[in-house]
């Protein structure tokens, strides 16, 4: 009789599995080929359902620096939304600045895209 009711908590764990990854908003976002030093980086994104975003942030850090992640909220830019990173300096000149966009719905879910460089 135990064994069955490990078999059963089991089944259920796997089900639910699912419904968790589909919970959340869809982030649609192009990668940024490159970043100009001196000018302030853009980063685009549209998510849906739109309306029941909650949060929408750019976490960002230099590839080969300290393992510190940094953030910047997105903000509306009809039809989706706009992160604007700090203008780089000179010595980010040949670095990579790795990124990411992360989004959370009203609900709390959490998305976000694969780490970019």
């Amino acid at each position: 009789m135990r064994k069955r009711a490990v078999v059963a908590a089991v089944t259920v764990a796997c089900l639910a599995a699912p419904a968790r990854g589909q919970d959340g908003v869809e982030i649609e976002h192009r990668p940024v080929k490159c970043i100009v030093a001196g000018k302030h980086p853009r980063l685009n994104a549209c998510f849906a359902p739109a309306s029941e975003l909650a949060r929408a942030r750019v976490y960002f850090r230099v590839a080969d620096g300290p393992p510190d992640w940094y953030y910047v909220e997105m903000k509306s830019d009809a039809p989706c939304f706009a992160g604007i990173l700090p203008k780089p300096k000179k010595q980010l000149v040949g670095r990579h600045v790795q990124y990411y966009v992360d989004a959370v719905d009203r609900g709390f879910a959490e998305s976000r895209t694969t780490e970019a460089q």
